[in-house]
């Protein structure tokens, strides 16, 4: 919407139209200046009909000023016309309506005056009753004068409301384009925070597709050194099972040397009998000897070394069991 146009500007522009010899419109001034909201136009068009009239009278006291140059009286003069013109249109517009309304009412007046002799002459009552209706009229008429004088305090209330839309129209014209460079304020910061949480985003993007790679060298690591961990732990175990099966073969091999020595131990306890049964008959022998013969005691000296010979060699046998 075109703005900053003022009063004196639409004065001017209607001021050249007439100068023109056309009739100042709101289209015409509009076209003239060039810009201007047709609200604005009208407003000021009012005022410039309503001061036209002092406008007149000083271009006219300006003309009778000697040295006013010809065109200014010229343009004085058209102006003047015009507004003559325009004066005696709306003259004899409203002499012709008053006139209309004057006939009217004569014509009724006479139907009235007729109609009134008429009831006069029938009954004094109808005239009463006329008389009373007068009376209702002129009330009625008095009550159409404070309608007349409500309606046009009515039309002053429109018009100062009206005055004051257009004031707040320019206002709401005036708001809207600081709305507007708001908005494009606003669309600007937003976009420049969106490329920044843009940047951040790409940022954070890195960062993040650095510490998966970080992360997943650190697997590979661990699973390399998990893998070692895993061929030492299977070499241990191999090497564990290598010692457990030479502590088997060595336990066998002690149970078979501990079988051994068991069956010496018997072997040696069968002999330990057979030398008890020996010694027991070696005894009997000597205290059957010593009631024997004095040869006998000879005799039997052999026996005796016989006897400790065979005393001697079980104990052969003790001593290699104990090494065994």
């Amino acid at each position: 919407m075109a703005k900053g146009i003022s009063e004196q500007d639409v004065h001017n522009a209607a001021d050249d139209i007439v100068g023109l010899g056309e009739r100042p419109t709101v289209e015409r001034i509009r076209a003239h200046l060039g810009t201007g909201s047709p609200n604005t136009v009208t407003r000021w068009l009012e005022t410039w009909w309503q001061t036209i009239g002092l406008r007149l009278r000083q271009r006219a006291i300006e003309a009778t000023v000697p040295g006013v140059p010809e065109r200014v009286a010229n343009l004085s003069q058209r102006l003047w016309q015009a507004a003559m013109q325009d004066a005696g249109e709306l003259a004899r517009g409203q002499l012709d309506a008053a006139q209309r309304g004057l006939e009217d009412r004569e014509r009724l007046l006479k139907d009235d005056r007729a109609t009134m002799a008429r009831e006069i002459e029938s009954s004094q009552k109808r005239e009463h009753e006329a008389q009373s209706a007068a009376a209702a009229a002129v009330a009625a008429g008095e009550l159409l004068s404070a309608q007349v004088a409500q309606l046009s305090t009515q039309i002053q209330d429109l018009l100062r409301q009206r005055d004051g839309a257009y004031a707040r129209a320019e206002r709401l014209e005036q708001e809207l384009q600081s709305t507007r460079r708001s908005l494009v304020e606003v669309n600007a910061a937003h976009e420049e925070e969106r490329r920044a949480l843009q940047t951040h985003v790409r940022a954070v993007e890195d960062r993040a597709h650095a510490e998966v790679d970080l992360q997943r060298q650190t697997v590979r690591t661990a699973e390399q050194e998990w893998g070692r961990e895993r061929a030492g732990l299977a070499s241990a175990l191999r090497q564990s099972e290598q010692q457990t099966n030479a502590a088997a073969d060595r336990e066998q091999q002690a149970l078979r040397r501990l079988e051994g020595a068991v069956t010496r131990a018997n072997g040696l306890e069968a002999q330990l009998t057979s030398l008890k049964e020996t010694t027991s008959s070696f005894a009997e022998a000597l205290r059957q000897g010593q009631s024997s013969p004095p040869g006998l005691t000879d005799a039997g000296k052999p026996r005796r070394a016989v006897k400790k010979t065979r005393r001697s060699t079980p104990r052969t046998p003790g001593v290699g069991s104990g090494e065994a």
